[in-house]
């Protein structure tokens, strides 16, 4: 069993690992046909500071009553690129981007998107824990397995030369 005061500690102690390959982003969005006329509150939605869950549940209401669709779920990391892939976002430096656009509303000639992003990483930040978790839980087994493997094999040899079995030489070095 690892405790998760045994992963944080693995965590602060070797951040440096955990550095990100991709820039990772938090967030919700909501496509609707240009047609429907949802865009005041959506927007109101989306711009909202104190964004919670009650206005996850509202902008998927007003999406899929406007024949829409949308990524609602707040608390999961996605890589910058799948965003990207879900949202027409252009862009030539996203670590630039990210920091300057948290409420966005984009549109091509059928659809507009309301998007908010709620939290990022950039490329070469620290990965957030939760992301690392799981890693940092079977890295810390491994350790636990191979300091095992080694206490039993120094056990076995030392049972074995007690009993005779084995006899160390010393070879002298030049």
């Amino acid at each position: 069993m690892v405790t998760d005061a045994q992963i944080a500690e693995y965590y602060e102690g070797h951040s440096a690992q955990f550095l990100l390959k991709n820039s990772i982003v938090k967030a919700v969005y909501v496509a609707v046909p240009l047609k429907n006329n949802v865009d005041g509150r959506l927007r109101g939605l989306v711009y909202k500071r104190d964004f919670d869950e009650e206005d996850v549940v509202e902008m998927q209401a007003l999406a899929t009553r406007a024949g829409g669709t949308g990524s609602y779920d707040a608390d999961v990391w996605h890589p910058f690129y799948s965003l990207q892939n879900a949202v027409p976002i252009t862009t030539y430096n996203e670590n630039l981007y990210l920091k300057q656009n948290r409420s966005i509303v984009l549109a091509d000639d059928s659809l507009r998107w309301y998007l908010r992003i709620l939290d990022y990483k950039i490329t070469d930040d620290i990965s957030p824990l939760e992301l690392q978790r799981d890693n940092i839980r079977a890295i810390i087994l491994n350790h636990r397995k191979l300091d095992i493997l080694s206490r039993l094999q120094a056990d076995l040899l030392k049972e074995a030369e007690d009993g005779g079995h084995v006899e160390r030489i010393k070879v002298n070095k030049k």
